[in-house]
C-alpha cells in the first residue's frame, strides 16, 4: 500500500479559518453598535461607521483596532479558506481586498491628514463587498455542491450592487443607515457562505487523510 499523502497547511488549516467569516460579521457590527449607542451625539441612522474611529474623539482607538483592524484580519483568514476549497477565484481576491481596505481604513482614520484616503478605501470597501456575492455565484456555477446556493448568490449580488449605486442619495443624511443596511446583508451572507465553505473543507480534509 502507498503512503498517504499528507494535506498541505491551508488544507489543514481551512475548517478553522472559515470560523473567521462567521466571528466577524458579529463583531464588526456588534462593536460597531455597541460603541454607537453608548457614544454621546453619535446617531446610528445618521453617522457613518468611520465616525467611531475619527480622530480626536472619545475610544476612537477602541473601533480602529478592535472594529477596522480586527475584522481585516479575520477576513484575511476567511479570505485563506475560500483559497482552500476555491483556490485561483475572483471570490477569494475580492475577500482579499476587504482585508486590505479594512486594513487601510484602520491605519488612516476619519479626521487624519489622510481622510481622502479613508473614504476612498470605504466606498471601494462597500463596492467590493456588493460584488463578492456575484464574484461567489460564478465560483458556484463550476461546483455542483453549490447549486443550492446559486440563485440566493445571485439575488444578493444583484441586491446589494442597486443598493451601493444608491448611495449617493444618503450622501447628506442617514448615511449610517446606508452602510449598516449594506452590511447587515452583505455580512450575513457572509455568515452563510462561511459555514458552507467550513463544512466542505472538513470534508475535503478528511477525503485527503484518506488518500
Amino acid at each position: 500500500m502507498g503512503q498517504a499523502t499528507r494535506p498541505d497547511w491551508l488544507t489543514r488549516a481551512a475548517p478553522r479559518l472559515a470560523i473567521a467569516g462567521v466571528v466577524m460579521p458579529f463583531l464588526f457590527l456588534g462593536l460597531s453598535t455597541i460603541l454607537g449607542l453608548t457614544r454621546a451625539g453619535y446617531d446610528l441612522v445618521r453617522d457613518p461607521i468611520s465616525r467611531l474611529g475619527e480622530q480626536g474623539a472619545a475610544n476612537s482607538l477602541v473601533w480602529q483596532l478592535g472594529g477596522f483592524f480586527a475584522a481585516a484580519a479575520l477576513e484575511l483568514g476567511y479570505a485563506s479558506a475560500l483559497w482552500a476549497v476555491f483556490r485561483r477565484s475572483l471570490v477569494a481576491a475580492l475577500m482579499v481586498a476587504i482585508a486590505a481596505l479594512l486594513a487601510v481604513s484602520s491605519a488612516v482614520p476619519l479626521g487624519s491628514t489622510l481622510t481622502q484616503v479613508h473614504m476612498i478605501a470605504g466606498l471601494v470597501l462597500f463596492a467590493c463587498l456588493a460584488l463578492s456575492p456575484l464574484a461567489a455565484w460564478l465560483a458556484f456555477r463550476r461546483r455542483p455542491e453549490w447549486a443550492d446556493m446559486l440563485r440566493g448568490s445571485m439575488v444578493v449580488g444583484v441586491l446589494l450592487v442597486a443598493w451601493f449605486l444608491l448611495e449617493p442619495n444618503f450622501e447628506a443624511y442617514r448615511l449610517g443607515f446606508w452602510q449598516r443596511a449594506s452590511l447587515v446583508v452583505a455580512l450575513g451572507w457572509q455568515v452563510v457562505v462561511a459555514l458552507r465553505v467550513r463544512r466542505l473543507a472538513l470534508r475535503r480534509l478528511e477525503l485527503a487523510r484518506a488518500t
